[in-house]
């Protein structure tokens, strides 16, 4: 069994836009299976309705905002979890505060590994 540990410290931000970044916490590296990402979103930011072929499970870690799939929007705020199935449009419209997130996507995210 290999164990590779990434500490938190090591792991470089890159800015998505102005007002929100991604954190590479880990991903296959046999470009397969998963890739787990941390977000922070600063309060009133948003993003587009996108869509992708990965199945994705985002956790809220701190904050709350309004979350968007397909035509359904709910508040998501921290320790709310939501799935959301390949192909669905979905996004966080807006940050009611600063937020943290992890993402969680399978397959891999080939964009997001570098």
């Amino acid at each position: 069994m290999i164990v590779k540990i990434n500490p938190l410290k090591d792991v470089p931000v890159i800015q998505m836009s102005e007002t929100c970044s991604l954190e590479r916490l880990c991903y296959d590296e046999t470009g397969k299976t998963y890739t787990l990402n941390r977000l922070t979103g600063k309060k009133g930011d948003g993003a587009p309705l996108h869509s992708h072929p990965h199945r994705q499970i985002d956790y809220v870690i701190s904050g709350q905002g309004e979350f968007q799939i397909g035509e359904e929007k709910m508040i998501l705020k921290a320790g709310d979890t939501v799935t959301i199935e390949p192909n669905v449009p979905h996004t966080f419209t807006r940050f009611d505060e600063e937020t943290v997130f992890l993402e969680f996507f399978t397959p891999v995210r080939e964009d997001f590994i570098p």
